[in-house]
């Protein structure tokens, strides 16, 4: 099964999805149809916590989940599909030369989830790429070490 289908999958049951920033892991939580916990799945990976859940082989890169190295790249991503939290993707670069560095984006719907998932190792980068080049000029410029 592709990321794709397993998450519209999910959407049809009442779940929270959340990377768990202070212990480095993803957290699946299945809740009843009156908010009572039902199922709980836990890993490293958001691969095989899905694979868990659906019990079956998810189609989806580990690669791609590039979201921890050595406390340089981190992220924060909560997405329920109740009425109980927001939804929102933070990610983080702890650059050598200033305080971290935060970029967050609003998740509205599964879709945003999904596009998030699938592009987060290219989002990282990005904001990797953009944050040198500020460096580069305000160096240039003599307005940075």
């Amino acid at each position: 099964m592709k990321l794709k289908e397993a998450l519209h999958k999910l959407d049809q049951e009442l779940f929270n999805i959340n990377f768990n920033y202070n212990e480095h892991y993803w957290e699946l939580v299945i809740f009843k149809k009156d908010y009572e916990i039902e199922k709980t799945y836990t890993s490293e990976f958001l691969k095989t916590v899905l694979e868990n859940h659906f019990n079956q082989k998810i189609d989806f890169d580990s690669y791609k989940e590039a979201y921890y190295q050595n406390g340089y790249r981190n992220l924060y991503l909560n997405y329920d599909n109740t009425d109980y939290s927001d939804n929102f993707i933070t990610i983080c670069l702890n650059d050598k030369y200033e305080q971290e560095h935060h970029r967050t984006k609003v998740l509205n719907n599964i879709n945003d989830l999904e596009k998030c998932l699938i592009t987060l190792n290219d989002m990282f980068t990005d904001y990797e790429i953009n944050l040198t080049k500020i460096f580069e000029e305000a160096r240039e410029y003599r307005l940075y070490r």
